[in-house]
């Protein structure tokens, strides 16, 4: 089974990514290294996993080059080489991708919810993000018959169908609720002008438009003009975009399940 797993540690154990606005950076930089090759992805405090579609002889090459890409986004927290496991058969990639990865929040003892964690694999598959490269479609093609809701349990969550919230609800929610659940819907800072930025800006703006919400209000939180915020709520956006920003919001109302406890790690994880 051509499939890695990697293992990227910081210099000195530190936390990589003190803040939301650049773990988002850094979740960007790992889809742009990665994106395509990776069945999932999680960013703990101090380092990163990633199983991958690649062949030993080139897990030199992509730890390189993440290690390149992450530099980029914290200079000051360089990461050490990658520590490289072959994943061996379909039960171990099921243990990494329904228990071990998605359940990296509770493992390490990270303040944070383990379903909105914005280091972790997870958001996307669901749903609840856009990132340019990655998507489970590489995971399909290893484990065809696997189900989004086999990684509910790990995150603290029933393993039932995430509905996207409808405009009632986001009307209740407010822009302030809005802007946010689309900044983290896109991996993206409140302000900026990159496509992300941008296609958060307009994804919130078209949702609000429909649902009543004062653009003046939206405009505010994106640091926008209220005639921008017009303009971009008559723009046409793409449905997928819409439904990141609905979904992120209806994750965020889920009430959380006590979380699974997670098996012994029979291929040596740590």
């Amino acid at each position: 089974m051509p499939l890695l797993h990697l293992t990227w540690a910081a210099e000195r154990r530190q936390t990589l990514f003190p803040d939301v606005d650049l773990l988002r950076r850094g979740v960007r930089a790992l889809d742009r290294t990665l994106g395509d090759k990776a069945l999932f992805f999680s960013i703990a405090d101090d380092h990163l996993h990633a199983v991958v579609d690649a062949e030993p002889r080139v897990a030199g090459y992509l730890g390189k080059a993440l290690r390149q890409a992450m530099l980029s986004v914290a200079p000051d927290r360089p990461l050490l080489s990658a520590h490289v496991r072959p994943v061996e058969g379909r039960a171990h990639l099921r243990h990494l991708v329904r228990s071990y990865l998605p359940g990296q929040v509770t493992h390490h003892g990270l303040r944070a919810s383990p379903a909105l964690h914005e280091g972790s694999a997870f958001l996307d598959l669901v749903g609840a993000r856009v990132l340019d490269r990655f998507s489970s479609a590489a995971l399909r093609r290893w484990l065809p018959r696997f189900r989004l809701r086999e990684l509910f349990p790990a995150v603290g969550l029933e393993p039932r169908r995430l509905e996207p919230v409808d405009p009632a609800t986001i009307a209740r929610l407010g822009p302030a609720r809005l802007a946010e659940a689309a900044r983290a819907a896109f991996a993206t800072s409140a302000r900026g002008r990159t496509p992300p930025a941008v296609a958060a800006r307009q994804a919130a703006a078209v949702l609000a438009a429909k649902t009543g919400l004062p653009l003046r209000q939206l405009a505010e939180e994106f640091g926008v003009s209220t005639r921008s915020a017009q303009r971009d709520a008559n723009r046409t956006v793409d449905d997928r975009h819409l439904r990141a920003v609905r979904t992120r919001l209806a994750l965020e109302l889920r009430e959380p399940a006590p979380v699974v406890a997670e098996p012994p790690a029979p291929w040596g994880e740590e």
